[in-house]
């Protein structure tokens, strides 16, 4: 199969479309675990990560987690905002990190050859487990407000990033002096005489710029979370990972502050990530923290 495909690729007249071919072929058949790559070790990035309640605040309902592999064992990375305006936000989002490292070590500690399709196909019950986890207390309990969580996860496996996202946390790629949101935020602004005919989402609590429901025509409505309803997945995707990228989670606490212009200029000038978390929780914090504010950088 790899003579056949390297002697089809040849025959391309177009350098140009010959690379493109190359990688069409090469990213399809990593997917279906059909041909190894080059190389059997994943690139190990440099991570750093750091959380802050805000000014406005008097609770962080924001967590986060990340465990470095070893060129073997992939890297994961995560971070959820507890659904403000909700009971036990910070139960939802403090359960979620608890559970995901949980099941994490236990998969990880065992001897196994991984894949994208093994870990992808991991990743995806184990969300699913966590969410129905959530889902399940907040039945047993009947609360009238349910407690929930937004989601942003990245696992680093050899030139791939999978990501699991639910809500308005994101993911930034800063490559080549460029930022990139990855992923589309799960959310819908409602004025507050329309919320009750947005029952379907869960309010944040704050208007689409920040501002408190008091000061704003509308609220931020997050219309898809983990632990609200059972048997609801957060979104997947794939994305591509190369030397020199630079990666931030967050939660809406940074986003509310900063444009991802401002976010792409500061990760570029960190000589690590740690400064750049730092830089980024700061920056958020002066221009009035009025939201928990939380992000993990991760530099390859």
């Amino acid at each position: 199969m790899e003579e056949y495909i390297g002697k089809w690729v040849s025959a391309a007249p177009d350098p140009a479309r010959e690379r493109k071919r190359r990688k069409f072929v090469r990213d399809l058949f990593a997917l279906l675990d059909l041909v190894p790559f080059r190389s059997a070790k994943t690139a190990v990035p440099l991570l750093a990560g750091d959380s802050h309640t805000g000014l406005a605040r008097s609770g962080n309902e924001d967590c986060y987690l990340f465990v470095k592999g070893d060129g073997i064992i992939p890297t994961a990375a995560l971070v959820a905002d507890g659904i403000g305006g909700h009971r036990n936000g910070d139960i939802a989002s403090g359960l979620l990190v608890r559970l995901f490292l949980r099941k994490w070590r236990e998969y990880t500690g065992e001897e196994r050859k991984y894949t994208l399709r093994s870990l992808s196909d991991f990743l995806k019950e184990l969300f699913l487990f966590i969410n129905n986890a959530i889902a399940g207390i907040n039945e047993h309990s009947a609360a009238a407000c349910p407690m929930g969580t937004t989601l942003v996860s990245a696992v680093f496996y050899r030139n791939y990033l999978i990501s699991f996202h639910a809500g308005d946390s994101r993911i930034y790629r800063v490559r080549k002096g460029r930022i990139t949101q990855l992923t589309s935020d799960h959310s819908a602004a409602c004025s507050p005489s329309a919320l009750s005919a947005c029952a379907g989402g869960q309010g944040k609590g704050e208007g689409a710029d920040g501002s408190s429901s008091n000061e704003s025509e509308s609220r931020t409505v997050i219309t898809r979370a983990v632990g609200m309803k059972m048997n609801r997945r957060p979104e997947y995707n794939l994305f591509s990972v190369k030397k020199g990228d630079r990666f931030v989670l967050c939660s809406d606490g940074l986003s509310l502050h900063l444009s991802s212009e401002e976010i792409g200029k500061i990760v570029l000038d960190a000589p690590a990530p740690a400064k750049a978390a730092n830089t980024l929780l700061n920056t958020a914090l002066r221009r009035g923290g009025r939201d928990n504010v939380t992000a993990v950088c991760a530099f390859f």
